[in-house]
């Protein structure tokens, strides 16, 4: 059996390239995070922080969406999503106390699991990061992946809080 396009895949544009690629790399850890917020949206009875995950999730898939395009050719992350998740994050830094020490991860399964998230998110950031300097991204998606790990460490000590 002959094994065709060995190690690559197909952009959405149709453009192949190296599954090692930054580019790939970069929306794999993106759907890694993806997953571990559904797993964490699964564990949280709050609907307040269940539907900001959803949204976070469905955004997500759009800037998956945009990074399967060639450079750009596509744009599905607006300043409007920045906006909403800037929101987000600054209705959560009123629902919290001010950071005075370093938090540790574990106080429940769900707190635990966008604490995870917010590592990957970290992650994914230094890749795009580095995609960046290989070939041109939006700072609309820079800024946005920037956010993300901060969106994910309010959420889990909003969590936190919820639980006692």
């Amino acid at each position: 059996m002959e094994i065709k396009n060995r190690g690559t895949t197909s952009l959405a544009s149709g453009k192949r390239v190296r599954k090692d690629s930054t580019r790939i790399e970069v929306i794999g850890v993106i759907d890694e995070l993806d997953a571990v917020l559904g797993l964490a949206r699964a564990s949280i009875q709050n609907d307040r922080v269940c539907n900001s995950l959803l949204v976070l999730q469905k955004t997500l898939v759009l800037l998956m969406a945009e990074l399967s395009y060639d450079e750009g050719t596509r744009q599905f992350i607006t300043t409007q999503h920045l906006q909403d998740l800037e929101n987000q994050i600054e209705a959560y830094q009123k629902s919290v106390p001010p950071f005075t020490e370093f938090v540790v991860p574990g106080v429940n399964q769900a707190s635990a699991s966008l604490h995870v998230a917010r590592t990957i998110a970290r992650r994914a950031e230094r890749l795009l990061v580095r995609l960046s300097a290989e070939e041109k991204v939006r700072d609309e998606l820079l800024l946005y992946v920037n956010r993300i790990s901060e969106h994910c460490y309010l959420l889990a000590r909003y969590e936190e809080l919820q639980v006692g």
